[in-house]
C-alpha cells in the first residue's frame, strides 16, 4: 500500500466521470426522446454511479498537486507544467460545481421517475443539459491536467496563454513603490522649508524684546558731578 499515492489515486479515478458520463448521455437522451422510463432511470443510475468519485477525485488531486508544487516527489516539473497545474486546479474547481448541481438533478429526477411521472420528463430534460455541460467541463479540465506531464499535449496557443497568465505586472508595482518616496521626499522639503519656532501658549502675547534703559541726567547725576 506504500506504493500508493495520491497521484495514483487522481489517475485512475478522474477518467471515470469522463468516460461514465459520456455512456450516460446516450441512454439518458435516447429515453428521454422517445418517453422511455426505463432507459431515463438506467441513464440517471449511470450518471450517478460515475459522479460519485467525483469528491475522491478532487482531494487526490489537492494532495497531488500539493506535493508537486513542493518537492516531495520523485518529479521535479518546470514552471511551464507548473503554471499549467495550477489552470488545471483552477478548471476542476469549477467543474465540481457543474457535478455536484448535475448529481442532485439526477437524484430528483430518479425520484420523480417513481413518484411524480409528469414531472419527471421535463426535469430529465434539464439533467440531460447539465449532463452534457458537465461533460465538457471535465473534458477541458483533462486537457489541462494531461498537459502537465506531456508537452506534446500543449499547443502554442496554450503556451502563450499560461505564459501571459504568469507574467507579473511590472508597471503597477513601479508605481506603488514610488509614491511613497516621492511622498517622502516631498514631506522632506516641506520640512526644511519651515523655520523651527519656540512653542507658545495658546492666546498668550509674544514677549517684547527688552530695551536697556538709558540713565537721565537729573538731580543725581548732577550732584554726583559735584
Amino acid at each position: 500500500m506504500d506504493s500508493i499515492t495520491p497521484e495514483y489515486l487522481h489517475i485512475i479515478l478522474n477518467h471515470l466521470p469522463l468516460i461514465g458520463f459520456l455512456a450516460a448521455v446516450i441512454p439518458l437522451l435516447i429515453g428521454v426522446v422517445l418517453k422511455k422510463v426505463d432507459l431515463v432511470r438506467t441513464g440517471l443510475l449511470l450518471v450517478l454511479l460515475f459522479g460519485a468519485p467525483s469528491y475522491f477525485i478532487m482531494e487526490t488531486g489537492e494532495e497531488a498537486e500539493d506535493r508537486l508544487a513542493h518537492g516531495e516527489t520523485s518529479v521535479v516539473i518546470d514552471e511551464l507544467s507548473h503554471d499549467f497545474l495550477h489552470e488545471h486546479e483552477e478548471r476542476a474547481e469549477t467543474t465540481i460545481i457543474a457535478i455536484y448541481i448535475t448529481l442532485g438533478l439526477a437524484v430528483l429526477c430518479l425520484v420523480a421517475t417513481f413518484k411524480m411521472k409528469k414531472a419527471g420528463l421535463p426535469l430529465a430534460w434539464i439533467t440531460v443539459l447539465s449532463l452534457v455541460v458537465s461533460l465538457g467541463l471535465t473534458a477541458w479540465t483533462a486537457k489541462a491536467g494531461g498537459q502537465i506531464r506531456h508537452p506534446e499535449f500543449r499547443t502554442e496557443a496554450d503556451i502563450k496563454a499560461m505564459q501571459t497568465h504568469s507574467e507579473p505586472e511590472p508597471h503597477l508595482h513601479g508605481e506603488s513603490h514610488s509614491e511613497p518616496e516621492e511622498e517622502s521626499h516631498a514631506h522632506g522639503e516641506h520640512e526644511e522649508s519651515q523655520p523651527v519656532e519656540e512653542p507658545h501658549a495658546h492666546g498668550e502675547p509674544h514677549p517684547e524684546p527688552e530695551v536697556e534703559e538709558t540713565p537721565e541726567h537729573g538731580e543725581d547725576g548732577h550732584s554726583h558731578q559735584h
